[in-house]
């Protein structure tokens, strides 16, 4: 049991962090970008299941330094771009290498071929968020809600859908939004997360986006310096 002198001090480092991200928003919209660029986003959010943050922009990078993550070159040529991704991503010592890179190819196919549209067009046809949220969890491999949201996130399509990770979890533990957590989410349990988190960010003032944002921020620096907190 935390006492509730630190869960009040991390609640007021979480308002801080919220208030500095107001003061610094992108101008970067999903509808600016290219089909390349939106496929690396996506791409990016497969790579980054179960690593570090830093891990995943690393390998990203590479991918895309090699030009790996190019649209023409891997419908083209799928085999030969899944060995050239999976070579990156082990050279690299990403988790999950050979898995990821299959992700990644199939997927494209997914989108691209199979289902002749793209990821543009997919959100253009989406109800709502939630509604392509879904879409994306239905067709891409390696992509669950928390991925799936993170990459709406990342291209300014959504501003109401969590990003449950250990630290957002952690912070909803340690704060009784939710009686019992775990890490391993059901789509049930990650809905019903996701709605405490919405509620709780109303006392804020602020979107969900900005808010476990800030959690992350404040959750991640007390996971590293302050481990027996947690």
């Amino acid at each position: 049991m935390i006492a509730e002198q630190v869960v009040n001090r991390i609640e007021n480092a979480v308002r801080k962090v919220n208030r500095e991200l107001d003061n610094n928003k992108s101008s970067v919209e999903w509808e600016c970008l290219t089909e390349d660029e939106l496929f690396f986003e996506l791409a990016s959010c497969i790579i980054g299941s179960r690593i570090t943050f830093e891990k995943a922009k690393t390998v990203s990078e590479s991918l895309r330094i090699d030009d790996l993550l190019s649209l023409d070159g891997l419908i083209d040529s799928p085999h030969k771009y899944e060995k050239k991704i999976h070579s990156v991503l082990r050279q690299e010592r990403c988790l999950y290498a050979k898995s990821k890179a299959r992700y990644i190819v199939q997927t494209g196919i997914k989108i691209y071929v199979e289902e002749v549209t793209t990821i543009k067009s997919i959100l253009e046809d989406a109800v709502d968020e939630y509604g392509a949220r879904e879409v994306l969890v239905e067709l891409c491999l390696g992509i669950g809600l928390k991925q799936a949201s993170l990459f709406l996130r990342n291209i300014h399509y959504a501003d109401n859908l969590a990003i449950l990770d250990t630290h957002v979890i952690n912070f909803i533990r340690i704060m009784g939004l939710q009686d019992e957590t775990t890490k391993s989410l059901s789509k049930k349990l990650y809905i019903t997360y996701e709605n405490h988190l919405k509620s709780y960010s109303e006392k804020f003032e602020t979107s969900i986006s900005k808010l476990d944002v800030s959690i992350w921020v404040v959750m991640r620096t007390i996971s590293r310096e302050f481990k027996w907190m947690l």
